[in-house]
């Protein structure tokens, strides 16, 4: 499934397409799902450059889990990863009281 495919979905087929692209992304990585949610939010109140600092420190944030480590041994491996919320003391929103 492309960019831009949903825009030329045929209308009897895309709930079908919806779903497949909801299945997809509910099985990804919970912590970072969580920090992308936070970017568009607070990304969006702000400057570019405000924005640019906030993904950077979440990017940083986010190298130091052990869903990164699994993600990355997982693809050496040529496995599905077992992503979970492995590091819970990164939050999104304790991204914003830095």
């Amino acid at each position: 499934m492309g960019p831009g495919q949903l825009l030329f979905a045929e209308p009897d087929k895309f709930e079908a397409m919806v779903d497949e692209i909801s299945k997809k992304l509910a099985g990804g990585a919970p912590l970072a799902q969580k920090m992308a949610k936070s970017l568009l939010y607070y990304g969006a109140q702000g400057d570019q450059r405000t924005g640019a600092f906030i993904e950077t420190e979440a990017a940083a944030s986010l190298s130091l889990t052990k869903d990164l480590n699994e993600g990355i041994t997982s693809m050496f491996s040529r496995r599905a990863p077992n992503l979970k919320d492995s590091n819970p003391g990164i939050q999104p929103d304790n991204l914003i009281n830095i």
